[in-house]
């Protein structure tokens, strides 16, 4: 027997790593996620035929074959010289440049030209109109003052054209394609680095050059990890433009780029690794996942991108990108499926109570079988929000407290045209003449550190120490298993305006009902009206209660604005439309009430509501410039806030504890006397958190003083990138 030695040999040869991952990629765009007909039409309602300010949402609009009417359109319209004559390419928009339009539509007709079932398929008037449209930017090369449309849109797209025609392109326009792309490099952080090395892997392709493509797959898998910079967080939000929840905007865009390179290198020999697969299908489920419901995105997390058809289409590009993950991640396709179904089909899966407290990103987030809630703020540590490209024109107060709360998911739906932006839901705020931004560099950082949360199982607090536009107050959030108690105290101004506190302020759906301290019950259609008796308010199966006797500010009717005082690319066009507002007054500089206390009972009925009034489980234990607290009455649940050391009473007069530095507690309590404590430093400066319970109790970080019947504790708190999340553990009960 003679062994003959063969020289090994790589599975991939040069050419054919290159010739795989274009085919994988034509091969992707020859089957999108939307083809049948009617989800068509969903994303061509959402996109508007991919003429939209949102990129998420034109996206929506790429991954959709055309109908056949629309691309002929495209075709007999195109003029010559290979123009459209309805695109103005000196266009000086900085968002929603016109001259998009005409690399999108060379885009539409190359995926049908390379589409075996389409009728345009090597049809050669397509290619003829395709060269045309290729040369005219050549010749005009137009350029955007957004440099992003420049250095990436643009070459996204027209990349992915050349790629299709990559045959059939003569050396002059191989040439002239690789100079287009060429812009792109190895830069940046977060997704734009994404974006920019997804570029250069088209010229890579379109070159023959499996080196660079390698060096572009490695420069898109080197963003898959989690980091204190930009990019995915330790909590699995997303940062970018520094420390800057993006989950709608960037974050989005993060998890679409990812979902879809892990299909292109996915069989080719140069996949992601299975570590960085699942760090990606942990942002999608211990992130994304958190801030969409019903099939629309979560206000609070959509930042500067409140754009027409925003959270409808925000949501249902996260199904895309889920959709496309699941595929390199079959392990877990039923978890991917049921996140699509949860939002494509809303109600047809039972939704998980659960709560959140983004730490990195100063959200809280609280998910029932029927309702979401959702309570955004700022610090020191993170910068509200931002005002780019003259986008979130009127987003001055919007990280500064907005709690969201949603049911169906459409309370909200391209409201912001006609919001009013002073009366937010949850913010306390100045009443002010104008709110556009005078710079982009406005400053959206609250000054004060004392803003956090915590949260366990289907119970969180959310706390906020306001210290914005001349007002400040001290605002916490408490969630006990569906109900959601707000507190304020401190308010102080010396803005010389008038001082508010949003409750609520959503499309109207239904009837509003009033009830006063004395029982009377009104129902009244439009009006502006103010009361200093109201007990309660119900609308949309949404309930309200005031335990105090607050001036309360009620608004019923049609609100008008235009989208252009949104954003620039809009139109300024007037609209109007139907608005249930609450709001309490502490009028000037707050001088008339310093304080307010309410209680918000999602999904209630009107008979529940009053049976609630007259026998609710809570109890409003402080509010107080040292403490903010409320308890269930069975003791089964506390929770605290803090501002600086003190003891409160607890399970009766003779029990207590008492923090011995500022921070959150929550002590859940069993049938068998255990406490499970929940703790959490808003600041994120504390090394430990002290404290000291009544009674005696044993636990890793328990030692008993016999002499005075306590028990006192000292947690270890978390450091670095995990500073300001909650530490939670049990103590048992001991036998005197």
């Amino acid at each position: 027997m003679v062994l003959i030695l063969v020289p090994f040999l790589p599975i991939h040869s040069a050419e054919s790593l290159v010739n795989r991952l274009s085919e994988r990629i034509c091969e992707m765009s020859r089957n999108p996620f939307f083809q049948s007909q009617n989800q068509h039409d969903l994303a061509e309602a959402i996109s508007n035929k991919g003429n939209t300010t949102d990129l998420s949402l034109r996206e929506l609009y790429w991954n959709t074959f055309q109908q056949n009417t629309e691309l002929d359109k495209i075709i007999e319209s195109q003029l010559l010289d290979g123009s459209w004559a309805d695109i103005s390419y000196d266009d000086y928009s900085l968002s929603n440049w016109q001259p998009t339009n005409h690399a999108s539509r060379l885009l539409y007709l190359s995926r049908a030209y390379i589409t075996p079932n389409s009728k345009f398929y090597q049809n050669k008037k397509v290619s003829e109109v395709l060269h045309r449209g290729i040369n005219y930017w050549f010749q005009v090369k137009p350029v955007c003052r957004n440099w992003w449309y420049n250095e990436i849109g643009i070459p996204r797209l027209l990349g992915l054209v050349f790629l299709f025609m990559k045959s059939e392109l003569t050396p002059l326009e191989k040439e002239n394609a690789i100079t287009v792309l060429q812009i792109s490099g190895f830069r940046m952080t977060g997704q734009n680095k994404v974006w920019l090395a997804g570029n250069v892997l088209l010229k890579a392709l379109l070159a023959n050059n499996e080196p660079l493509a390698r060096s572009a797959r490695d420069t898109i898998a080197s963003e898959i990890y989690k980091t204190e910079k930009e990019g995915i967080q330790p909590d699995f939000s997303f940062h970018q433009h520094g420390p800057q929840q993006q989950f709608g905007n960037y974050g989005l865009s993060f998890i679409s780029s990812m979902s879809y390179y892990a299909n292109v290198f996915g069989g080719t020999g140069i996949g992601f690794s299975s570590a960085q697969i699942s760090i990606l299908r942990d942002y999608v489920f211990d992130g994304e996942n958190w801030i969409v419901w019903h099939g629309y995105m979560d206000v609070n997390a959509c930042n500067r991108q409140l754009f027409k058809q925003a959270q409808s289409g925000k949501a249902l590009a996260l199904c895309v990108a889920t959709d496309q993950l699941k595929k390199a991640d079959l392990a877990n396709e039923k978890d991917y499926n049921n996140l699509i179904q949860r939002n494509l089909h809303p109600g047809s899966l039972a939704e998980k109570p659960q709560s959140k407290h983004f730490w990195r990103s100063d959200l809280t987030v609280n998910r029932s079988a029927n309702h979401y809630i959702s309570v955004r703020a700022c610090s020191p540590r993170l910068i509200g929000t931002e005002f780019t490209n003259n986008e979130n024109k009127k987003g001055h107060f919007i990280a500064d407290g907005t709690t969201i709360v949603m049911r169906r998911g459409d309370e909200f739906k391209d409201i912001f045209p006609i919001w009013d932006w002073n009366r937010l839901p949850g913010v306390t705020a100045p009443i002010l003449d104008s709110i556009i931004p005078r710079t982009k560099t406005d400053n959206y950082r609250n000054p004060n550190s004392f803003v956090g949360g915590l949260a366990h199982h289907t119970n969180s607090i959310s706390t906020f120490h306001l210290d914005r536009n001349k007002v400040n107050a001290k605002k916490s959030w408490f969630y006990l298993s569906g109900i959601l108690v707000c507190l304020g105290v401190d308010i102080e101004s010396n803005s010389g305006s008038e001082i508010v506190t949003g409750v609520n302020q959503v499309l109207q759906r239904s009837k509003v009902t009033l009830t006063t301290k004395q029982g009377q019950s009104i129902q009244p259609n439009d009006t502006l009206a103010q009361f200093n008796n109201l007990h309660a308010v119900w609308h949309d199966s949404i309930g309200y209660i005031f335990p105090k006797n607050d001036s309360l500010s009620i608004y019923i009717g049609r609100q008008s604005g235009d989208w252009h005082s949104i954003a620039d690319p809009y139109s300024s066009g007037k609209l109007s439309g139907r608005v249930f507002k609450l709001w309490l007054e502490h009028g000037v500089n707050a001088s008339s009430s310093s304080a307010y206390e309410y209680i918000v009972l999602p999904s209630i009925s009107l008979k529940k509501l009053a049976d609630f009034s007259q026998n609710t489980p809570i109890e409003i234990v402080a509010n107080r410039s040292d403490i903010q607290g409320v308890r269930f009455k069975d003791g089964s649940v506390f929770q605290y806030v803090f501002h600086n050391p003190c003891r409160i009473n607890t399970f009766s007069t003779h029990d207590y504890v008492e923090a011995k530095n500022p921070g959150l507690l929550m002590i859940e309590k069993d049938k068998t006397d255990h406490l499970y404590l929940t703790v959490a430093d808003p600041t994120q400066t504390l090394k430990k958190f002290r404290l000291i319970i009544s009674g005696r109790y044993s636990g890793k970080q328990a030692i008993y003083n016999l002499q005075n019947n306590e028990t006192t504790l000292t947690i270890l708190l978390p450091q670095g990138g995990k500073a300001g999340s909650s530490v939670s553990f049990g103590l048992s009960p001991r036998i005197k």
